[in-house]
């Protein structure tokens, strides 16, 4: 399973700008501080019927989130060349 260290509004911007519609955010809140601990994001695009899923978690002192992202169950990954 692949994951990125980001920022989610990126990724989720990424998403949109791929045809993905907003269909469902749930936001996980610690119980300590109120602060957001983790989430989901679903998103829908109506021309294929395909479904993009991001799951996120929010690490302690940390800038960027921890993102799963799966394309219709799938988890997203990127295959890169050996230099």
């Amino acid at each position: 399973m692949a994951a990125w260290a980001g920022q989610l509004d990126d990724i989720v911007r990424a998403l949109v700008d791929e045809g993905f519609q907003e269909c469902r955010k749930e936001i996980i809140r610690s119980r300590r501080d109120r602060q957001p601990a983790g989430g989901l994001w679903q998103g829908l695009n109506q021309r294929t019927g395909v479904v993009a899923s991001a799951l996120w978690i929010n690490g302690t002192g940390r800038r960027h989130s921890i993102v799963f992202v799966d394309i219709d169950g799938e988890p997203l990954t990127l295959e890169c060349e050996a230099p």
